[in-house]
């Protein structure tokens, strides 16, 4: 059983993403971000984990992990138009393909629209969207990890 660590920092649009069968493994991981405070314990490691943006936190499995994900998507988390800007380039997807993934319908120059809109600050993100996002990273990083 691998243990999973997911802490979205407040520097970054993007999770970083710890996995190790060994839970001191994972908290000296942890422990090696930069704005990480003193991590002692499993305790510590998930007090800090939750004090972070959605969906952040410590995993005993990664089915743990996509429970957790999938659960909280209701939980409102705000993506600014850069975030969403870098989550998508680093998923390297198209505007078309991202706009897909997140379920928005329509041709592809539709969804390029509406992408290229909510990047350049001319629509509004929305806390579904945000949401949305949040979770969409999130699967990519478990499935990368």
């Amino acid at each position: 059983m691998t243990i999973i660590a997911v802490a979205f920092q407040n520097s970054g649009a993007m999770p970083v993403l710890f996995g190790d069968k060994n839970m001191d493994v994972v908290i000296d991981m942890l422990s090696s971000l930069k704005d990480a405070p003193d991590l002692p314990d499993e305790t510590a490691a998930r007090e800090w984990l939750a004090t972070l943006p959605y969906p952040s936190g410590l995993f005993l499995s990664e089915a743990e992990a996509e429970a957790y994900i999938t659960r909280e998507k209701n939980v409102a988390a705000f993506v600014t138009a850069d975030d969403l800007a870098e989550i998508r380039s680093k998923l390297k997807m198209t505007r078309q393909h991202f706009g897909s993934e997140l379920g928005y319908g329509g041709n592809s120059n539709t969804r390029h629209k509406f992408i290229y809109e909510l990047e350049t600050g001319k629509k509004p993100i929305t806390k579904k969207i945000s949401r949305s996002v949040r979770v969409l990273a999130s699967r990519h990083a478990l499935a990368e990890g």
